[in-house]
């Protein structure tokens, strides 16, 4: 990974250099002209409308909240020795399930409200594996990407040319985050490798690389693992997390 010196991206930002920091693991500049209370307040609100939608059913039998919540709970001890362990304290962490089985997705919302998915049980597989994609979203928030991209948007315009793969480039720092702090909370970092595999496989028709706001699977994949050493480091000095097999879902909750 390119990684350029912390204080002379800064120095670029002219105007409105107050509102430069330094990514803490990429040491990537990154320019946000938003505060981190008003971010979250952004996130609450989004969540409270996701919340109240009647067409968004939230599970809340125990066999789908607590694999949920028990692996956000060891994901966000491990935020809280990161580097980005102020940021983790400042968070109102919650978390919502919401029955829908064909999203296989996890949203992470600035402030720390997250949304999980059913659909992503079946790709997830086990809680190692939920772990490499709740830690990518948590990444995603503990990095302020969304504020970022409020920013860069209002700065550059909305042109795709620039857009995308500037969204591209906060996948990969996601990706590489969440990795380590998958390790970290004491889950094997290549169930995020697996994940990623059993996405590919289960994705018929994925759009091309250039027009996606997301990496190629492929990529990702080779992303990962050219950063798993780094990451198995973490994972052999962390105690191991228990790890389950998620459940198959009925409907109802």
């Amino acid at each position: 990974m390119h990684r350029r010196g912390p204080v002379a991206g800064c120095l670029l930002a002219g105007l409105i250099a107050a509102h430069c920091s330094v990514n803490p693991y990429t040491h990537r500049s990154q320019w946000v002209m938003m505060s981190p209370s008003y971010e979250s307040a952004l996130g609450a609100t989004a969540y409270r409308r996701v919340l109240n939608d009647p067409d968004n059913r939230v599970r809340t039998d125990a066999a789908t909240v607590r694999p949920v919540r028990r692996v956000i709970a060891r994901l966000i001890q491990a935020a809280h020795r990161s580097r980005f362990a102020d940021m983790t304290r400042a968070f109102e962490w919650d978390v919502s399930i919401i029955d829908d089985p064909d999203q296989r997705n996890a949203i992470a919302l600035p402030g720390g409200k997250l949304i999980v998915y059913t659909g992503l049980f079946p790709v997830a597989g086990n809680e190692a594996g939920l772990a490499a994609v709740l830690a990518h979203e948590i990444a995603h928030a503990l990095a302020r990407h969304s504020a970022e991209q409020i920013t860069f948007e209002a700065l550059h315009g909305a042109r795709d040319d620039v857009r995308l793969p500037f969204s591209r480039q906060h996948e990969s720092e996601a990706d590489y985050i969440g990795l380590l702090l998958t390790a970290m909370a004491g889950y094997d970092p290549r169930e995020a490798v697996r994940v990623w595999q059993r996405m590919q496989s289960a994705d018929d028709q994925p759009p091309p690389e250039y027009v996606s706001t997301h990496p190629s699977h492929a990529a990702r994949i080779d992303f990962l693992l050219r950063h798993l050493p780094e990451a198995w480091a973490h994972y052999q000095a962390a105690a191991p997390s228990p790890v389950a097999e998620l459940p198959l879902l009925a409907d109802g909750g």
